[in-house]
């Protein structure tokens, strides 16, 4: 072959070289086949520590979950239903080992009354309640006349020398639907000086 045939072939190779390293070969969405016959790997950023980035539908809130707040529940009334309300005398009483425990007792004179149009002949359940944690709970009639039931809580020697704020509360769970729910508590201080040796009275006052 002439040498000026063989320079155009060889000035005509380097030519078709150069131009094969300046293309940029893409990927072809659609196929995902990359033109010249190249394949490319796609990359997912990670976050630091190795976990891949979650998509926005990935981290979509879960459904809120309602919660029922405390108190929240309706009590519900009868117009016709009984109505109990309590009332208690100015004095209470202490007992020294009175108790069925042998602890000292201490009874507070309740009265509960029922001032609505519904009877009501069975017993009433109540609870009291002090602010320094004594309790008692037990069942009592419907008072009539001028009737009062001793309601008793025990006595440690270290509960006296100071005043108990008792809150006393008939039908406390409401398994009883009456007229008002609202009325079916009495709040009663009694005052205790020093244990006593015997029977007798403490001044005990309601507002």
């Amino acid at each position: 072959m002439p040498r000026k045939s063989l320079m155009a072939v060889g000035l005509l190779a380097v030519g078709l070289v150069m131009f094969a390293e300046g293309c940029t070969i893409t990927r072809d969405p659609g196929s995902g086949a990359s033109s010249g016959g190249a394949s490319s790997s796609a990359s997912s950023m990670g976050s630091p520590g190795g976990e891949t980035s979650s998509s926005p539908s990935s981290m979509s809130p879960s459904p809120e979950t309602s919660t029922s707040e405390p108190g929240g529940e309706s009590t519900s009334t009868d117009p016709n239903g009984p109505d109990f309300a309590l009332f208690t005398l100015p004095e209470c009483s202490i007992v020294p080992n009175g108790a069925l425990s042998g602890l000292d007792a201490l009874s507070i004179f309740v009265a509960l009354r029922n001032s609505g149009p519904g009877d009501w002949s069975q017993l009433v359940p109540f609870r009291m309640v002090s602010d320094t944690g004594l309790s008692a709970q037990g069942n009592t009639a419907v008072s009539t006349g001028s009737s009062f039931t001793p309601m008793q809580v025990d006595l440690n020697t270290g509960d006296y020398g100071q005043s108990q704020r008792f809150t006393i509360t008939a039908d406390p769970d409401n398994t009883i639907v009456e007229r008002d729910e609202a009325n079916n508590e009495l709040v009663v201080t009694v005052n205790l000086g020093d244990r006593p040796t015997t029977s007798g009275n403490v001044d005990c006052t309601s507002p």
